[in-house]
């Protein structure tokens, strides 16, 4: 028995229906490149990946289907003839339309989020212009009143839109459109998030971004950027307080989670040590070199601040322990995040310092016998 003839349009239009509701991608019109190749790239948080490529058809037409996973938004970028079109922000089972006439006017629709980000993008190229413009005055002026004016007029002019811009992430702090106004940049790579204390603002918007994206990796990015902006900030504070003595003074917790300072050490000579209980080479270095100069030289005003850059606490806490370290064991659990690693500029580990009566001592130790000579000269 055959189905009712209006059955089954009823069955197929359904089907079409959920068909378009799957469909993700982004929609194509370009009046000025008919019968062109179009270039498709992928932001993957500090670099590009080339996602497809599609051609416009004989009226600058094309569609570019895109792959994505559920409530993992993406930012995608158009180019041709290696020019950058469009920024677009698309997320699974959206589609969004992006037209450019023949005199290069630009309009994205269909998604709330890629249509927001594109108005974004557009007040940012407009104050770069008027920024520019200001500059491209300033040098051609010789009238130091007119620079001085002008000098303003650009000052007051990044201020209201850096205004503007905080204004925005803090009222979408849901909405992954923030993200890449915190990495805009004006012109000779000035970011309009450049002080210290912005990563007060991005802390609070990248915990808020992460209720809803949890997993996304551009949430996770701007979080690392929030730690090391309030890791900036610490070391500004650290050298703004640091006025009696000339190192920077380490707080971290023991193995009994009880927080030592290293201005607390009381001996003639404090060997500040970093290092990473992950390494078989530096744990060795605990039994075969420090231990022994730390029973030879403690006696007479020795002694260590060790600092292990771990995330691993447990781990690190078992080696201390299995090791029965004598000396002071703190351990930093941001572990390459640390903010102890810029204040002391850390190239690699293990790394060590040396304090005399709150100086850093000028010297540099290459291997166990310049360590021990060290010790002998200052100790005697």
């Amino acid at each position: 028995m055959k189905a009712p003839r209006f059955l089954c349009i009823a069955v197929l239009a359904a089907a079409l229906a959920v068909s378009c509701s799957l469909k993700t991608g982004i929609e194509i019109s370009l009046d000025q490149y008919p019968d062109t190749e179009v270039i498709v790239k992928a932001l993957n948080v500090n670099k590009y990946n080339i996602v497809d490529t599609v051609r416009t058809d004989a009226a600058g037409k094309a569609f570019c289907r895109l792959e994505m996973e559920k409530g993992q938004p993406e930012f995608y970028y158009l180019y041709v003839k290696n020019r950058k079109l469009v920024e677009v922000l698309l997320e699974k089972g959206e589609v969004v339309s992006f037209t450019m006439d023949s005199l290069g006017n630009k309009a994205v629709e269909g998604y709330a989020e890629a249509e927001r980000l594109f108005a974004l993008n557009r007040d940012f190229v407009q104050v770069s212009e008027t920024l520019s413009d200001i500059a491209y005055d300033m040098n051609r002026s010789d009238d130091d009143a007119e620079i001085a004016d002008l000098k303003r007029q650009m000052g007051q002019t990044y201020v209201d839109y850096y205004r503007k811009c905080v204004k925005y992430v803090l009222e979408n702090s849901k909405s992954m459109t923030v993200v890449p106004v915190f990495y805009q940049e004006f012109m000779d790579g000035i970011p309009v998030f450049g002080q210290a204390t912005d990563g007060i603002t991005m802390t609070a918007v990248a915990d808020s971004l992460a209720t809803v994206y949890p997993s996304s990796k551009y949430v996770k990015a701007l979080k690392d950027e929030a730690k090391n902006r309030m890791n900036y900030m610490s070391l500004l504070n650290g050298v703004k307080n640091a006025q009696q003595v000339s190192f920077f003074d380490v707080e971290l917790p023991d193995i009994q989670a009880q927080k030592v300072k290293l201005s607390d050490i009381d001996a003639r000579l404090v060997m500040l040590h970093f290092w990473s209980a992950t390494d078989p080479e530096q744990c060795r270095l605990n039994i075969d070199v420090l231990k022994k100069y730390y029973d030879k030289y403690h006696s007479r005003g020795f002694d260590i601040y060790s600092v292990a850059l771990d995330l691993d606490k447990t781990n690190w806490a078992k080696v201390v322990k299995a090791q029965n370290l004598p000396w002071t064991n703190v351990c930093d659990s941001n572990g390459s995040n640390s903010k102890y690693i810029g204040m002391y500029n850390i190239q690699a580990l293990p790394a060590s310092y040396f304090l005399c009566k709150g100086e850093l001592v000028d010297a540099k130790i290459t291997d166990e016998k310049s360590l021990g000579e060290l010790l002998d000269k200052m100790l005697r």
